[in-house]
């Protein structure tokens, strides 16, 4: 998909980059949702390395709402 606009001679093209899902978990009962209780190990869980701070729910939920406000206007 990358190489679509330069095959096609365009002077833009796309910018591609990872970036992280809005957590479900922060608007909903996961366990209640899917019908299953909490992990075993959900204490135990590896932490996996990470270069910026882990965005809190709060402000997850503070996006959501700023970006459903912008989206009806």
């Amino acid at each position: 998909m990358n190489m679509i606009p330069a095959q096609q001679g365009r002077s833009e093209g796309y910018e591609l980059k990872l970036m992280p899902s809005v957590p479900l978990s922060c608007f909903t009962d996961m366990a209640a949702l899917f019908g299953f209780g909490k992990p075993y190990d959900l204490k135990e869980l590896p932490k996996f390395p990470r270069r910026d701070p882990v965005v809190t729910c709060d402000e997850w939920q503070r996006r959501m709402k700023a970006d459903a406000t912008r989206s009806s206007q």
